[in-house]
């Protein structure tokens, strides 16, 4: 499935890259469950997004994060989720 591209253009190429299919993981195509249970998205990390260091870093992001209406009802509700998820388990 490996194309030539000698003498292509570069939009060829960029085309054919994009057209490429993802590869999947063994998991992923046997359609199991995340490898990693305590994964938590950076954007729902309570700790992160408190951090002093995330207002250094991006201070925008620290103030939508921390005073949005949305976001922090967001992370509320998924720390419960994912302990209801874990709780469920045992």
């Amino acid at each position: 499935m490996v194309q030539s591209f000698r003498g292509a253009r570069s939009g060829d190429f960029r085309e054919a890259v994009i057209t490429m299919p993802q590869e999947q993981s063994m998991g992923e195509k046997l359609g199991l469950p995340r490898q990693d249970p305590g994964y938590i998205p950076c954007d729902m990390d309570e700790e992160n997004i408190q951090s002093v260091g995330f207002l250094i870093s991006s201070s925008v992001s620290y103030f939508f994060q921390n005073l949005s209406r949305r976001q922090r009802p967001a992370r509320k509700l998924f720390m419960i989720e994912r302990n209801r998820m874990a709780s469920s388990c045992f």
